[in-house]
């Protein structure tokens, strides 16, 4: 499966919006879980568009995908919260 440039800026934009909703009211033990949720609702969305990196075939590729991006932006969200303190 093949990434795309939409995967990066989406990988790159998640943690901040993860740390945007923190500051608003969003609880800490919940930022992981939101990181994902926003990973599956981009390659659902992607998919519906018919962007680039909406190449999957099956539930499986959409889970693994989603499962990907919203893993390593929670490791991005890790990152930005460590350089931050």
């Amino acid at each position: 499966m093949p990434v795309y440039v939409t995967d990066f800026v989406t990988v790159v934009i998640i943690p901040f919006v993860v740390e945007f909703l923190k500051k608003v009211s969003l609880p800490k033990k919940y930022a992981p879980y939101v990181a994902i949720l926003l990973a599956t609702i981009y390659v659902a969305v992607s998919k519906w568009l018919g962007w680039g990196g909406a190449d999957f075939s099956s539930a499986l590729d959409f889970i693994m995908k989603a499962l990907g991006i919203g893993g390593i932006s929670v490791l991005g969200y890790d990152i930005v919260k460590t350089i931050k303190e």
